[in-house]
């Protein structure tokens, strides 16, 4: 029989690939989706979509009551926000509500993956070398504070098997957060904040939903950070955008100050239009810092986890997919 698996966060730009793969790979999918939540790139005829507020813990308890699943994989949350406190509301607090729920109730997953994020690892100003998953935690933003919260809760609360993992920065078709740099090196401009060079992990959006379909086809559990394994610069980025457009660019790297000054009127106009942003006062903690190498290691060893994409290979593809969709 095939294994039934519950997926959060169905909609997103990680979750509709995940849900698409698990399809294809013979799992029943059901999604959980918000009623506002688009559906465009979800196999709906092939798959159960189920209406519920991560945030109504009574909700959640209530459909789990009635429904069990092999996997659950929480995928869901927010990345910007316009109050800090929207970040623990989507991000700590629905983690909690699924975890008391999943506890409440008589059956339990075979494993439960939480997709969070290297942001809950946080960075040093003085390490060189990558980030290791056995490294003390330092989140640096409200974000990665409150991915970090809801890891800490599953640790100390579950007793059941379960992974976490630590995806590094994610891009691929569909990704609007990097749209906003090929559209400016498209138009000649390559633009960088600080004097020194920012230390980058990646990984293209496919190597990472093949990944967590290995959390849950493998023994395994922990905490886990992913990436393609590959070190770069924040150069290499706007190399491979250039490469794959065939275009050359004025280069300019942006002073700190003035960075925080365009990130404060453009949190100004957030509030304003009533839309977060990505570009914003909590970001320019993650532009400054210097380093946000990790170590990917000990994931690639359990999993026998091999990604399919470098930088350069990744980069071609999605900017391709963004041509053919007019989005670039």
């Amino acid at each position: 029989m095939s294994k039934s698996v519950l997926v959060t966060g169905g909609s997103g730009f990680i979750g509709s690939r995940l849900i698409k793969k698990l399809v294809n790979q013979d799992y029943e999918v059901t999604a959980i989706l918000r009623k506002t939540s688009k559906r465009d790139h979800l196999p709906i005829d092939k798959i159960k979509i189920v209406e519920i507020d991560l945030t109504n813990y009574k909700d959640i308890l209530d459909f789990f009551t009635l429904n069990s699943f092999d996997y659950v994989i929480h995928a869901a949350g927010i990345t910007k926000a316009l109050k800090k406190e929207d970040y623990f509301k989507y991000n700590t607090q629905t983690t909690k509500n699924l975890i008391d729920a999943i506890k409440k109730v008589s059956w339990k997953p075979q494993k439960f993956v939480f997709i969070s994020s290297q942001a809950a690892h946080g960075t040093y100003k003085k390490l060189q070398r990558p980030i290791r998953i056995t490294d003390i935690h330092n989140p640096i933003t409200a974000y990665g504070k409150s991915k970090l919260l809801a890891e800490r809760y599953i640790d100390e609360h579950y007793r059941h098997p379960y992974i976490i993992l630590e995806p590094t920065s994610v891009y691929g078709p569909r990704d609007r957060d990097f749209l906003i740099v090929m559209k400016l090196i498209s138009r000649g401009f390559e633009g960088y904040i600080g004097k020194k060079p920012q230390s980058l992990s990646f990984i293209f959006v496919e190597d990472l939903v093949d990944a967590i379909i290995e959390c849950i086809s493998q023994p395994h559990t922990g905490e886990y950070l992913i990436s393609d394994g590959n070190e770069y610069i924040d150069e290499d980025l706007g190399k491979a955008v250039k490469n794959a457009l065939g275009k050359k660019t004025i280069k300019i790297r942006i002073p700190i100050l003035i960075a925080y000054i365009a990130a404060f009127f453009s949190n100004l106009i957030a509030h304003i239009n009533g839309k977060p942003t990505a570009f914003n006062l909590e970001k320019m903690k993650e532009l400054k810092a210097k380093n946000w190498l990790c170590d990917p290691t000990p994931f690639f060893t359990n999993f026998n986890f091999k990604p399919k994409y470098n930088l350069e290979k990744g980069i071609k593809e999605t900017i391709e997919w963004y041509k053919e969709n007019h989005w670039l």
